[in-house]
């Protein structure tokens, strides 16, 4: 299988190849020394904002206590993932989702979007482009030592899909990958339930482990 350092690589230099084509993807925000250069046609909303910022608080703050957050500056990009892969495991894992949220996250999830510094975490956070992504995971070397030495203190970095929601707004479901590592990668459908006005994690499957 495929190491997330090659892994990374490779998906980077698609979405380079694919965004010089003109084919809709983009490589969204720069991190935080610069400014976005190109904004696509949907981008998230608050309420996927929120879902975005529990999920990272919960899941990659609370239990390893990172100094930052590096966060891929646009969406995970459906032509280098399968949603459909990722709509049928979340059925699978929680049979009682509606069709209501399984057609939001895939209606959503048509391109890639870009993301803003609109994150609500207790530690900073860098959105990364794929160009910057691209010079720390070049094809021909590894890239981990350059990408923790120009990020110190971050465990890796995380992609986000955009979020699907039922009608009632009060369920969510998203697609994340997350790269620590040379033989530590893994991608994961996550299930989030709101009560009394907080999101929380309900439920996660790994799709993807390389």
């Amino acid at each position: 299988m495929m190491k997330p350092c090659g892994m990374i690589a490779a998906l980077v230099a698609a979405l380079l190849v694919l965004t010089a084509a003109g084919c809709g993807a983009s490589d969204g925000t720069t991190t935080s020394a610069t400014s976005a250069t190109t904004v696509p046609q949907t981008t998230a909303t608050a309420d996927e904002y929120d879902v975005y910022s529990a999920l990272i608080q919960s899941a990659y703050i609370d239990a390893t206590q990172p100094k930052q957050i590096v966060i891929q500056g646009t969406t995970v990009d459906p032509r280098l993932y399968s949603p459909r892969l990722a709509t049928g495991a979340m059925k699978s894992s929680w049979p009682d989702l509606g069709d209501d949220i399984l057609s939001d996250f895939k209606a959503k999830n048509q391109t890639s979007s870009a993301l803003e510094r609109t994150f609500t975490l207790s530690v900073p956070y860098t959105l990364i482009s794929l160009q910057e992504l691209a010079s720390s995971f070049p094809p021909t070397a590894p890239g981990w030592d350059k990408f923790y030495a120009k990020y110190p203190g971050s465990q890796g970095r995380l992609a986000l899909s955009r979020v699907g929601f039922n009608q009632a707004k009060d369920t969510a479901v998203l697609y994340t990958e997350y790269g620590r590592g040379a033989t530590d990668g893994e991608g994961d459908v996550v299930l989030m339930k709101k009560t009394a006005g907080r999101w929380t994690v309900q439920g996660a499957g790994m799709i993807m482990q390389s």
